[in-house]
């Protein structure tokens, strides 16, 4: 699913992509009928949550990633801990969640 927001982000967008990793994407869980269930991370920022919801938004307009976008069903967040690594810090957006120092 990174690979697919990746490829469809901009020239502005890369200045906070280029820093994401796949820690800081959301839990997945496929259901018996195709569904996935998602959840964010709950200390994730609301800048890069944007970011994924814009990158989204890309891909259900693309009839490559539609049919596979519309099975894809936010239930809340995820309690998953966030890693232990500093925090991301781009053009003064904290984008992973980390609490700015």
């Amino acid at each position: 699913m990174m690979k697919k927001r990746e490829a469809t982000v901009n020239a502005e967008e890369r200045k906070i992509w280029k820093d994401v990793s796949a820690e800081l994407m959301s839990d997945e869980e496929v259901c018996h009928d195709g569904t996935v269930n998602v959840m964010r991370p709950v200390w994730r920022t609301d800048c890069l949550n944007s970011l994924i919801d814009k990158l989204d938004g890309r891909l259900r307009d693309c009839p490559q990633s539609s049919m596979f976008m519309k099975r894809r069903v936010y239930v809340g967040q995820s309690p998953r801990q966030k890693p232990l690594k500093p925090h991301v810090s781009i053009l003064g957006h904290h984008i992973s969640g980390f609490p700015a120092q």
